[in-house]
């Protein structure tokens, strides 16, 4: 078992009223925009340029806007990230921008205290062994060797798979990241990557009359058999009738592209639903293995070396 390292959460804090976030996620440091430019202009004014030089230490060109968790809620925040603020003082000679990308420099060199979640925390025994267990079936589902097992063993890893990742998704910092997916990456990508994930673990933990993937089925009456309105039920009735959705991405091993496509149930009654009509086992396992292992690894210190 590979003794692992994770992030813990966005960190943020102010220093010379300079508002910073090191997105842990991304090793990305960003500044809040309207600080930034306030000393921008506040550098201006001081070395006394005028007309057209006014604008000799020009504003970083990257301004994007995105949602970070602050004081327990989701904000929308403006910002850029430090490497653009180095790039809009580097080229100038005068001391005090020199001071100012020094003192920008000196904050991005280093991940701050706290983004490293502490091996006695509570939660880091359980991470330690669903994360090295998921990122052990990742590797045999990413492998070609696995589609020549038999159906059964193929059924019962899969299966695995799923369940290890529902449980390792209740984590905080994966559902913040999840919020993030769902507000920076493609439509339907936190879906399938949180409710349609959560919905095939459901089926397959719930209904363990199956040994192989092409047979597992379900109807209405089939879900709702103890009591109504229960997760399975939920999913099927929000999204029956969802256009298909269709991806591309390209095998890690062979290097081969794969177009899955994830459907949805066209009507959701007593007709029987089969698991293998709304993802094919290759493709689309191999899909929500690559989806699930972005997820997971976001929060892996150098994962590098088990990709």
């Amino acid at each position: 078992m590979c003794q692992l390292q994770f992030w813990n959460s966005t960190i943020n804090y102010k220093n010379i009223s300079i508002e910073t976030f090191y997105l842990a996620e991304k090793k990305l440091w960003l500044f809040n925009a309207v600080d930034i430019y306030h000393i921008f202009d506040v550098i201006n004014n001081n070395l006394g340029l005028l007309g057209k030089q006014l604008e000799y230490l020009q504003r970083p060109k990257v301004l994007q806007r995105i949602r970070l968790f602050k004081n327990n809620q989701w904000k929308d925040v403006d910002v850029i990230d430090g490497k653009s603020v180095i790039e809009a003082v580097d080229d100038s000679s005068f001391e005090e921008v020199k001071s100012f990308e020094a003192f920008i420099m000196n904050i991005c060199e280093k991940v701050p205290e706290g983004c490293f979640l502490s091996k006695d925390s509570t939660e880091y025994e359980f991470l330690q062994l669903a994360t090295n267990r998921f990122l052990d079936l990742y590797k045999e589902i990413n492998n070609d060797a696995f589609f020549s097992l038999s159906d059964e063993i193929r059924y019962y890893k899969i299966k695995d798979c799923f369940s290890v990742y529902s449980e390792l998704i209740s984590y905080p910092n994966i559902r913040e990241h999840i919020e993030f997916i769902n507000n920076s990456r493609p439509p339907m990508e936190a879906v399938i990557s949180n409710e349609f994930v959560k919905f095939v673990r459901n089926v397959l933990i719930h209904f363990p009359c199956f040994t192989k993937w092409d047979d597992i089925y379900i109807s209405k009456r089939l879900v709702n058999w103890k009591s109504e309105g229960q997760s399975i039920d939920k999913f099927l009735t929000k999204y029956q009738g969802y256009e298909p959705v269709q991806y591309r991405f390209k095998e890690r091993l062979s290097g081969k592209w794969r177009y899955p496509v994830i459907n949805f149930p066209r009507k959701y009654e007593n007709n029987k639903i089969f698991l293998k009509d709304m993802i094919d086992e290759r493709d689309g396992i191999l899909l929500c293995a690559v989806l699930m292992f972005k997820v997971v690894a976001s929060q892996i210190i150098d994962i590098e070396d088990r990709e």
